[in-house]
């Protein structure tokens, strides 16, 4: 296989193209993983256990709505304007209005759910999240969602031209001023500056990423030409079943985050285990970073069926070597890696054991989600999406009771049982 690999490679005039995006793509994962682990770090350093739970709350609480939405629009711009740079009659996609669908789209649902979370806030912090003084800090947290979403989309633009470099270059901008952001309004302001500094790195993004946008040829003429409608065909084929699939995993991992909040020290329990799931994201960064330089090339190989089969085994293979290679540290140095975050978050050491284990698994499937994407199986995504999710709650009723160890063992038995169906799902389909 390897030797296959490698001579497909080899002979590919693509051969320099791959390794620039990986190396561009790493260095943009490095720097928006990293910085998204030292604010935290900064926070959790600032604020005791207890608040930091509860700032994890609030934040899983609007990021289901970014997961589903945002990431949905930014896969849709990245898969059809590499699938445009690639085949020879481009006059079947135009792109153009491929855009113009993906940013409207994301921006008018964008809004529909600010109104809603702004209506229901009330309902939320006193009912759901049972912390009526979180109030006033939800209704300032839900302005992420509005602007998150709309960051995806740019990015998937960015990642479609194959503009890593660009993507690295925003992502030290930005990740910069977040970390002086939420270093100073965290010191003076504890639990409120964190969420306001949360909500000013994606106002950030927002402005570097349009600007980045915006020099790309007729961006702004495609937004504002009336004779470009939106494709209704396009969002029913590809970007609903994406949407819906989005919204399947990130409603279940807030559950969970709810339920760990309401047990005994729970708070304490979510902060433990929101810090090892930190750990578990630097974890995953380059094996999901190369698969993201990958993924517009899939579209290069997919009529060729054998070596679109070649290309796709090799790099599932080179994601699971990647993948246990890094997740070897956490699993023998879990305490030394948790009390990065302070004394208070070593008795986290053995959630973050097992989330290593699953983070082996969680970075081989974001390569058969990406497989089913470039074969239009977006529908089998969202089976896949659901499945997962209901694995992990009924897995979290189980284990909930053991605390943050618990919940690490729910997402590993998710992510284990998701991979072996997936695969042989896969494996099927490529025959």
């Amino acid at each position: 296989m390897a030797v296959k690999y490698l001579s497909l490679v080899r002979n590919s005039s693509q051969l320099k193209s791959l390794v620039s995006n990986s190396i561009w793509s790493i260095l943009a994962s490095i720097m928006q993983r990293g910085n998204i682990f030292l604010v935290n770090i900064i926070i959790a350093r600032m604020i005791d256990a207890e608040l930091f739970g509860q700032y994890s709350l609030l934040k899983s609480t609007i990021q289901v709505f970014e997961l589903s939405l945002g990431i949905a629009f930014g896969l849709s711009m990245t898969k059809f304007i590499s699938e445009h740079r690639y085949i020879t009659n481009k006059k079947n996609i135009d792109i153009n209005r491929i855009i113009k669908t993906n940013l409207y789209s994301s921006a008018f649902l964008s809004l529909i759910l600010f109104g809603i979370l702004e209506l229901s806030s009330n309902y939320f912090a006193n009912s759901i999240l049972n912390k009526p003084e979180l109030l006033n800090l939800f209704r300032i947290s839900i302005f992420y969602v509005l602007f998150s979403n709309i960051v995806q989309c740019f990015i998937g633009i960015l990642k479609g031209d194959e503009n890593f470099k660009g993507i690295f270059k925003f992502s030290f901008i930005t990740g910069i001023l977040n970390l002086f952001t939420v270093s100073i309004l965290t010191f003076y302001f504890s639990l409120t500056g964190a969420v306001v500094a949360l909500v000013l790195f994606s106002l950030f993004q927002l402005t570097t990423y349009l600007i980045s946008v915006s020099k790309r040829n007729n961006f702004i003429q495609v937004l504002t030409n009336q004779k470009i409608i939106i494709d209704f065909k396009l969002i029913k084929k590809f970007n609903l079943p994406a949407i819906l699939s989005g919204l399947a995993a990130p409603p279940a991992i807030w559950y969970i985050n709810l339920s760990l909040s309401q047990t005994e020290n729970g708070f304490i329990q979510l902060a433990h285990f929101n810090a090892a799931y930190l750990i578990f994201a630097v974890i995953v960064f380059v094996p999901i970073s190369i698969s993201d330089a990958i993924f517009p090339l899939f579209s290069k190989y997919i009529s060729r069926t054998e070596k679109f089969k070649q290309f796709f085994l090799a790099n599932l293979l080179l994601i699971f070597a990647l993948a246990t290679m890094v997740s070897l540290v956490p699993l023998v140095f879990p305490e030394l890696l948790m009390s990065l975050f302070g004394k208070e978050f070593i008795a986290g050491g053995d959630s973050l054991r097992y989330l290593a284990i699953a983070a082996i698994f969680s970075s081989l499937l974001t390569v058969l989600g990406k497989f089913n994407a470039t074969i239009n199986k977006m529908w089998m995504n969202l089976s896949f999406n659901m499945f997962w999710a209901g694995l992990l709650v009924l897995s979290s009723i189980y284990f909930v009771d053991q605390g943050a160890v618990g919940i690490s063992k729910a997402y590993l038995t998710a992510y284990a049982i998701l991979f072996a169906v997936q695969f042989t799902y896969s494996m099927k389909k490529i025959k």
